[in-house]
């Protein structure tokens, strides 16, 4: 059994996972990461911890690497410390290509390095994006308010709601990011 350790920008992306460990049920609530790795790997693995994009210690401080490249470099060594085997992340891109690039460039020094396996990526443009791409929403990458988008066409159920009959395979043509991301999850908890 594969230990999951999360990390997320907040409660739409860690749902119960996001508050402090003694404030945190012992059945923390589903949120859409979850969700979508029940979606495209449903068992051999459990979320062990998790922690919010804020709270993560910036590793290897300097000015050789971007704030974004230590925030996932943070995150790994989290996961390491609390004995985990993969480090499961997403973050919104929120239309900054440096910010992605510099995740990029994180996940390839870990995955280079071989210390975690990594099933992270960005959200293009954000997680509302993903989640109407696996509604079948083309072009939901693309979106420049993907948030006021799902509230309007998902509206009456949850986002966790909407990922429940989502197939992995039968995603958007479009859907570049998320598919990264399926990838990548399916690599890492194989």
């Amino acid at each position: 059994m594969k230990q999951i350790f999360l990390a997320g920008e907040g409660r739409t992306e860690l749902g119960g996972w996001s508050f402090a460990r003694p404030y945190r049920s012992p059945t923390p609530e589903i949120a859409v990461l979850e969700a979508l790795l029940r979606r495209v790997v449903p068992s051999g693995w459990v979320i062990k911890d998790a922690i919010v994009w804020k709270d993560i210690p910036k590793a290897k401080p300097g000015d050789f690497r971007k704030p974004e490249t230590r925030n996932v470099l943070g995150a790994a060594l989290k996961a390491r410390e609390s004995h985990c085997d993969v480090l499961v992340f997403s973050r919104d891109r929120d239309r900054g290509e440096a910010r992605e690039h510099a995740i990029e460039a994180a996940i390839k020094e870990i995955s280079a390095n071989q210390t975690m396996k990594v099933a992270g990526g960005v959200a293009i443009e954000e997680i509302e994006s993903w989640v109407l791409s696996c509604r079948g929403h083309a072009g939901a990458e693309g979106l420049r308010d993907a948030k006021a988008a799902a509230a309007k066409d998902l509206f009456g159920k949850t986002l966790v709601e909407h990922l429940q009959d989502f197939n992995p395979d039968d995603l958007t043509a479009d859907a570049s990011s998320l598919r990264r991301w399926i990838d990548r999850v399916r690599k890492a908890l194989s």
